[in-house]
């Protein structure tokens, strides 16, 4: 289904000829759908949610509420959501293929919280064009290991990353650079890691950096709640 370019950010009328409730979503009358293209609408996180059956943007929608539950394609390109819409999981539980160029995401944090739900799931995702131009990359896509983060929260079955497929060599040196604690700490530049590669030369040196390292998935100079701090050590004890 392309409902793309339709400004639905400013909402939408059922035809009375359907002879459905008033307060029943355009969707859920498409709960069979496979592919759902949405891109250039205006919408961001809480039209988005009005969309999906009135949903606000951080409301926890329960497993009986799934609204497209056949879903694996989804196209939310050219929109204004300055994050992934924390109810996706939950009403798109199929979900294989995302795509959301040219929004206003930039928070890694928030990012890997909400990709964290689609682990083992996630087949491919695409956050900024293959050819790289500043009007349609997210900010997040020039984090620090952006790229690594992602590869390694997401597990095996992730196979494309921003139109580029992930080869088993570059899902190694995800891992290998997440363990080793390369993650830029405060005051360190890219030049100046914490701790290098290649530093650990032995398998006994490997093995015990891995026992005491923590792999870094979250910047947490984003974090500003008690709440989120909280979401993001549960997303740290998963990945770890």
């Amino acid at each position: 289904l392309d409902l793309s370019s339709n400004c639905l950010h400013m909402g939408y009328a059922l035809p009375p000829c359907l002879n459905v409730p008033k307060k029943v979503s355009l969707l859920r009358l498409c709960s069979n759908l496979l592919t759902l293209n949405l891109a250039s609408n205006g919408l961001n996180e809480q039209s988005f949610g009005n969309m999906m059956d009135g949903c606000s943007s951080g409301e926890v929608v329960g497993t009986s509420s799934f609204l497209l539950p056949r879903l694996h394609t989804l196209d939310i390109s050219h929109n204004n959501f300055t994050m992934l819409p924390r109810l996706l999981h939950n009403l798109c539980p199929s979900l294989n293929h995302l795509a959301a160029v040219n929004n206003k995401i930039k928070s890694l944090t928030s990012l890997l919280q909400e990709l964290h739900t689609f682990r083992g799931k996630l087949e491919s995702l695409q956050l900024m064009e293959d050819t790289t131009t500043s009007s349609t990359t997210n900010l997040v896509c020039s984090k620090e290991f952006y790229r690594e983060k992602i590869i390694f929260l997401l597990g095996t079955q992730f196979v494309r990353l921003d139109g580029g497929k992930i080869s088993n060599t570059e899902r190694e040196n995800a891992r290998l650079k997440l363990e080793q604690g390369l993650s830029i700490h405060p005051g360190c530049t890219t030049e100046e890691p914490k701790v290098k590669e290649n530093t650990l030369t032995t398998s006994g040196e490997k093995q015990r950096m891995q026992q005491h390292t923590k792999v870094e998935l979250i910047d947490h100079g984003e974090v500003e709640d008690e709440e989120t701090q909280k979401k993001i050590k549960t997303l740290e004890a998963h990945v770890a």
